[in-house]
Order: C-alpha cells, then sequence, then structure tokens
C-alpha cells in the first residue's frame, strides 16, 4: 500500500489476510482466495496454540502436534503479532474547540444509563465528558470488554436538538 492510498484511509476501513489461495475458477478464469481478520485469528490460536500470560503469547501446542489448519494460523500469528504492541494503551488529548453560533450547549449522555453504571461511573459525565471505568473491585458483573452506547447531545439557539449516537468500548478486566 502506498503512502497515499494510506493516508486516504477511512477509521472504519478494516484490513484481511489472506489464509489460502484458490486456483482459477470457472468463471472468466479468475483466482480467488479466502480472506479472514486479525480476530479470527488469534480466536483460533489463543488458548488452543498459544496462551497470553502477563502480556506475552507463550506456545502450549507443540508444532508437530498442529494440525495443518492450526499450521497456517499459526504462521499468520508468528508473522504478524510482533507488529502489534498489545502493552500500549494511549491517552488522547482533545483541545478545546470553540462552539459554531448556532450552538447553545452540548452535553453527553448515556443511551441506558442504569446500564453503563454497570461498568462506569455515571456521575457528572454530562458535563465533565470523562467516562471513567470502575475498579474490578467495584463492578457488580463479571469483567469484561463492553461497548457502550452513548449521545452527544447537541442543543441549538433555536430550540432544535441532535443526539449523535456512538459506542464507547470499556475494558473492565484487571490484566
Amino acid at each position: 500500500m502506498s503512502a497515499s492510498d494510506f493516508v486516504q484511509l477511512k477509521n472504519t476501513d478494516r484490513f484481511y489476510l489472506q489464509l489460502a489461495e484458490y486456483s482459477a475458477t470457472s468463471v472468466n478464469n479468475l483466482m480467488s482466495s479466502e480472506i479472514i481478520g486479525w480476530r479470527t485469528i488469534v480466536n483460533a490460536v489463543d488458548g488452543n496454540i498459544y496462551d497470553y500470560v502477563n502480556g506475552v503469547y507463550k506456545q502450549i501446542k507443540p508444532d508437530n502436534q498442529l494440525n495443518s489448519q492450526e499450521k497456517i494460523y499459526k504462521e499468520l500469528f508468528d508473522k504478524y503479532s510482533p507488529k502489534i504492541n498489545y502493552t500500549v494503551t494511549k491517552s488522547i488529548e482533545v483541545s478545546a474547540t470553540p462552539v459554531g453560533d448556532g450552538v447553545d450547549v452540548v452535553t453527553l449522555k448515556f443511551a441506558d444509563a442504569d446500564e453503563a453504571a454497570k461498568y462506569v461511573t455515571t456521575s457528572n459525565v454530562e458535563t465533565s465528558f470523562e467516562v471513567k471505568p470502575l475498579a474490578p473491585t467495584e463492578l457488580t458483573v463479571d469483567p469484561k470488554n463492553v461497548e457502550i452506547p452513548m449521545y452527544l447531545v447537541v442543543k441549538d439557539k433555536w430550540g432544535k436538538t441532535m443526539n449523535v449516537p456512538f459506542n464507547i468500548t470499556v475494558k473492565t478486566t484487571a490484566e
């Protein structure tokens, strides 16, 4: 992929890895291949070929015991896993931008505050724009990664309200 192609990507674009290449098909003699996403590869190796322990994948199944499909997943995982920095957590700093002349107030709200309260603190979110996960000891449900639907609520000076939906992903596990 060229640099000019890369900078034009949207944050919703997805990339897939080629799992296997098939021979030419009977339709216009075209080549086809099976493609898979990274999550499929990780699901195939995690707990089966590798265990994730303290930030490192450790092999638990010897190479000589892998079937042909597992060998393909292991090869792809071994090739691309070092390129992923699993232990980095990034903080996002957003600088304040003045609202437009027609905007009266902007707030944030949960689609379902009762459900969100199981995973995050919900007080003062409307004006502080801060969503903080509960500590694992404060959780009333099993720890996990959860998507919480939210709305950015924009009220204009003419009395109209616009709700912009989006999801946040909260990791509530200790690791």
